[in-house]
C-alpha cells in the first residue's frame, strides 16, 4: 500500500525501499556481455532483488532476457517501420534498443517502467545514446513512461501501439490479460473501419475504371500483435510458438483472444 508521502510501506508501516532503485544487497550486474559491449553505457547495476515484493507495487524481480532472445522475439513479431513498439516493464530497455538493429526499425518505441532507477537510466542514458534525440532523423524516438503498467496500459491505443514484446511472469500476464484483450480488440475494430472506408470510397464511381481522386492513399496501420517471451498468456491459445535456445516465444493476435472468449461462452 502507498504511504501519504508517495512511498511504499510494509503492512507494519516500516519503510520498504523500492526493490531495485534502493537495494544494496547484491553487487554486480546481470547485463549480458554482448549487450554491455553494444550499449557501452549499460546500467551500472542490474539487481536481482532480495527484498520481499509483498506490500510493494512490484510483481516480480527484474531479470532481463538475453539480447539474442530479444532479437528473435522482435523478428517473430515482424516489427517494421510502420510500427509503434511497446514493452511493459521494460527494465533496462534492451528489447527496445535491440529493435534498432532490425532491417526496418519501428517508428517509435515506448517503454513502461515502474522502477525509478531504471526509468531514469532509460531517459538519461539509453534515449540520448541510441534514439532520435541524437539528432538522426532516421532513428526512432524512445518515449519513457514511468509508472504502473496495469494503469498505464489503458493508454496503449491512444499511443498508437501496434506491437508489443513482453517478458513477464504468468501472474503479470494474467493481470494484464483484460487490457491486452481490449487493445487487440480495438485494433481489430480500427482495421475493419479502415477496410470499410476503403471499400466505400472505391465503390461509388460509375463505370470506366476508376478515376478518382488522385494521390496515393496512406497504408492502413499494421494489425496489432503480441509476442511474449518464455511464458504464454494464461488462458489464451497462441497463434504460433517458436523455440529459441532454451526459451519459447508465443505469438498472439485478436483471433487468439477472441477464440478463447468464444470457447468460454459454450
Amino acid at each position: 500500500m502507498a504511504s501519504s508521502d508517495g512511498g511504499v510501506h510494509r503492512p507494519d508501516s516500516s519503510p520498504l525501499p523500492l526493490p531495485f532503485a534502493d537495494d544494496d544487497d547484491i553487487e554486480g550486474s546481470l547485463a549480458e556481455p554482448s549487450f554491455v559491449a553494444r550499449l557501452a553505457t549499460a546500467a551500472p547495476r542490474t539487481l536481482v532483488n532480495s527484498i520481499p515484493l509483498e506490500g510493494s507495487p512490484f510483481i516480480a524481480p527484474f531479470v532481463p532476457c538475453t539480447v539474442e532472445t530479444a532479437h528473435a522475439a522482435l523478428l517473430f513479431a515482424a516489427v517494421g517501420a510502420d510500427d509503434v513498439l511497446a514493452d511493459l516493464g521494460c527494465g533496462d530497455g534492451r528489447i527496445l534498443v535491440e529493435s534498432l538493429n532490425l532491417p526496418h526499425p519501428p517508428r517509435l518505441c515506448i517503454g513502461l517502467e515502474l522502477d525509478p532507477h531504471l526509468a531514469s537510466y532509460l531517459r538519461d542514458t539509453v534515449r540520448p545514446t541510441h534514439f532520435s534525440s541524437r539528432g538522426e532523423a532516421s532513428t526512432p524516438d524512445l518515449r519513457v513512461v514511468e509508472g504502473d503498467m496495469f494503469a498505464e496500459a489503458a493508454n496503449l491505443s491512444a499511443w498508437g501501439v501496434s506491437v508489443m514484446v513482453l517478458y513477464l511472469l504468468p501472474a503479470g500476464l494474467d493481470r494484464l490479460r483484460p487490457l491486452l484483450e481490449r487493445w487487440l480488440w480495438e485494433g481489430e475494430k480500427q482495421a475493419e473501419a479502415e477496410l470499410g472506408a476503403e471499400g466505400g470510397a472505391g465503390g461509388g464511381g460509375g463505370g470506366g475504371g476508376g478515376g478518382g481522386g488522385g494521390g496515393k492513399k496512406a497504408p492502413p496501420p499494421p494489425r496489432r500483435r503480441l509476442v511474449t517471451i518464455t511464458y504464454s498468456v494464461p488462458g489464451w491459445d497462441c497463434e504460433s510458438a517458436k523455440q529459441v535456445g532454451r526459451s519459447w516465444l508465443f505469438h498472439y493476435t485478436w483471433a487468439d483472444a477472441s477464440a478463447k472468449k468464444d470457447k468460454n461462452k459454450k
